[in-house]
């Protein structure tokens, strides 16, 4: 198990990650649409649910990206140092969209051949990120809830 020791490393997974991915160019959303959709209506409800906000939620998706990154080295990361109360439920709740052993009914559409490759995992790979990247930027922009207060215009339940 690698321990992530200091708040650089914890967030320097994000570069690490998007250096391996094409990611998503302005225009191009609709190739990605639905994984982008279902990826921010479950942040939205562990907004409303949790009362995470913008700087929380990248934390949030960091550690998700630290599971990803330990599934496709076949590495253990502990992040542990750096979560707060429900980061870890929220954390896995974003994991069942995403990830076969977190949903068995994903597992059970893919089989039991699926192999969880980076080609597997590029468009939910480049779907975080590219949250991760407009969170920081509504975050900046418009406060912690900044990111929330612009989706849920979009978002209809």
């Amino acid at each position: 198990m690698l321990k992530v020791k200091n708040y650089n490393m914890f967030e320097s997974v994000v570069g690490k990650l998007k250096s391996q991915i094409q990611p998503i160019y302005m225009g191009e959303e609709f190739i990605y649409e639905r994984d982008l959709k279902l990826l921010e209506i479950r942040l939205l409800e562990l907004h409303n649910s949790y009362g995470i906000n913008g700087r929380k939620t990248l934390e949030i998706i960091q550690l998700v990206l630290y599971d990803i990154k330990g599934i496709l080295e076949n590495e253990e990361y502990d992040c542990s140092k750096f979560e707060e109360e429900n980061y870890r439920i929220c954390a896995d709740e974003i994991e069942k969209l995403f990830i076969p052993d977190k949903n068995p009914t994903l597992k059970k559409e893919l089989g039991k051949d699926v192999k969880l490759y980076m080609e597997y995992f590029e468009i939910t790979l480049a779907v975080l990120i590219r949250v991760y990247e407009s969170i920081s930027l509504h975050t900046r922009k418009d406060g912690l809830n900044g990111y929330y207060d612009f989706i849920k215009d979009y978002i209809y339940f």
